[in-house]
């Protein structure tokens, strides 16, 4: 055999090769990208687990809702040619919103005497961040008004019962599992601790509350969230919005499901008062939205 033959042979033998490999990544591409179908087995593992989080499910009934992959049959056809109106999902509020029954006036800001002696007392009593001590000191001038004490009584009693923790789950972030945790503030490191209850393998995930960016409300702003809601959904149920929240660092995201709607809003509360980002209008250094006890972003999207 010439060399001019065994170049020829080899090329062919090359071009083959690309061929083979070439069809290998084309048929692992369409895989890759083609519709996944929902096991009915695993929606109802999914929501079995889920009914076994806190002592009421976090699930409510809601439609059937079904991929549409997955509508096959000629009635499903025409079901999904003319889709029934989807019920509204439930009202929920980000932040806790204070009703105006009377015109509250702030008499003091962060640099008046009052507010100061206050935040000194509290930081010898609790030894929290000066700026924590601020923004209770400042709530502290509407003690004397119903609506300051209800102020106060929330923030207070929320910082209190994340001291002392409480259970909760968590959604992993590939498998979807639902783990059992406890959830618990440390407000003089601002730290958020997010502890393993399991029997063997206690994981505890230590959160800088400066480095988490903010915690909403709802399932909208977890992936997680959402393909758990796309599973269940085919079995005639949904995530509960007021047990539901995700907590966003820079890094990443972490879905929650609380046991009630109270251990949200504390949570909610507690971060609001160690970071400061809403809360009371008093709590601006600019002293804008004084007509408001209670401020929110103007923003922020109020509706889920």
């Amino acid at each position: 055999m010439s060399f001019t033959e065994k170049l020829q042979q080899r090329r062919k033998i090359q071009e083959d090769t690309a061929k083979v490999f070439e069809d290998y990544g084309k048929k692992k591409q369409i895989f890759k990208t083609g519709k996944s179908r929902l096991l009915r087995e695993d929606c109802e593992k999914q929501l079995r687990e889920l009914n076994n989080v806190g002592s009421e499910p976090p699930t409510e009934v809601c439609e059937v809702e079904l991929p549409a992959e997955e509508h096959t049959t000629p009635t499903r056809d025409l079901a999904a040619a003319h889709p029934a109106p989807s019920p509204p999902g439930p009202e929920l509020r980000v932040r806790k919103q204070w009703v105006l029954s009377e015109n509250v006036k702030f008499r003091q800001d962060r640099k008046s005497p009052e507010v100061l002696n206050k935040a000194k007392e509290i930081s010898v009593r609790f030894g929290l961040p000066k700026d924590v001590c601020l923004r209770l000191g400042l709530l502290f001038q509407f003690r004397d008004t119903k609506r300051g004490e209800d102020m106060l009584t929330v923030y207070l009693t929320a910082l209190q019962r994340l001291k002392q923790g409480f259970d909760c789950a968590k959604l992993a972030k590939r498998s979807l599992k639902v783990k059992k945790k406890f959830l618990k503030i440390d407000p003089k490191t601002r730290t958020l601790y997010i502890k393993g209850l399991g029997p063997v393998f206690r994981k505890t995930t230590a959160l800088d509350l400066r480095a988490v960016q903010d915690v909403y409300a709802g399932t909208s702003e977890s992936p997680e969230f959402q393909e758990v809601n796309r599973r269940i959904k085919t079995l005639g149920h949904r995530l509960e919005e007021n047990r539901c929240c995700v907590v966003k660092t820079e890094v990443r995201t972490y879905s929650l499901i609380l046991n009630s709607a109270c251990d949200t809003d504390d949570l909610f509360a507690t971060v609001d008062l160690l970071k400061g980002n809403h809360g009371p209008a008093v709590w601006r250094e600019d002293n804008r939205a004084a007509e408001n006890v209670f401020r929110v972003e103007g923003a922020m999207d109020m509706s889920l």
